[in-house]
């Protein structure tokens, strides 16, 4: 068995398609990869840590015969079986730009297609709303000795890419669909992430002046 391990909006879907020499159809800014799921066993908004080892045990022996990548938002430190698998793939978000990639990707992904009438403004309740959202992807997903690391801006950049002679093409058309990522600037969402960094960094609301 292979695992890939990631937290939610970090490219999951595609470095196991990547890796697993395939395309999948696109769903928005989603790969809809069916390996990058077998492994999902729960999740929560920053870094999963634990999870239901008996289903988790489980889900190893419907799998154990299965060559491909597969994916799960469960970080290697969680896993109690880790050396069951011959390889493992971590998406780390070590680096603040891997944060805030994640971040974006997050709000432009996933927060404006459920909230599809979603408008951004100035209103301090919007404003407070996204902030505390942007805090669930402050937490690093950091890497693992042993494991294969990949930091989640290098993957963005096409850096993993190039360096494993992996399909471009097929990276790049996930690129297009992840567009909002290639040039984050100073967006509102940006600020956002900005703001709640500041928070957790002071430890106290973030004051406008």
């Amino acid at each position: 068995m292979k695992l890939v391990c990631f937290s939610n909006n970090t490219g999951g879907g595609l470095v196991c398609d990547l890796l697993n020499g395939h395309s999948s159809p696109a769903q928005g800014y989603r790969l809809n990869s069916p390996e990058h799921n077998i492994f999902k066993i729960g999740d929560v908004p920053g870094v999963q840590w634990s999870v239901d080892i008996g289903a988790w045990l489980d889900r190893c022996d419907q799998h154990r015969n299965h060559v491909q990548w597969m994916g799960t938002h469960l970080h290697p430190r969680g896993i109690p079986n880790l050396d069951d698998f011959q390889q493992v793939v971590v998406i780390t978000t070590e680096r603040r730009t891997s944060r805030r990639l994640r971040w974006l990707r997050y709000y432009h992904g996933w927060f404006r297609s459920e909230f599809p009438h979603w408008q951004e403004s100035s209103d301090l309740h919007d404003i407070d709303r996204v902030r505390e959202l942007a805090k669930n992807t402050l937490v690093p997903y950091p890497a693992h000795a042993g494991c294969w690391n990949v930091e989640f801006a290098d993957l963005v950049s096409g850096e993993f890419v190039a360096n494993n002679n992996l399909d471009y093409d097929y990276y790049w058309r996930w690129r297009e669909s992840n567009s909002f990522l290639m040039s984050p600037g100073d967006s509102w969402a940006s600020q956002r992430f900005d703001e709640a960094e500041w928070e957790q960094l002071h430890q106290k609301p973030y004051r406008y002046i």
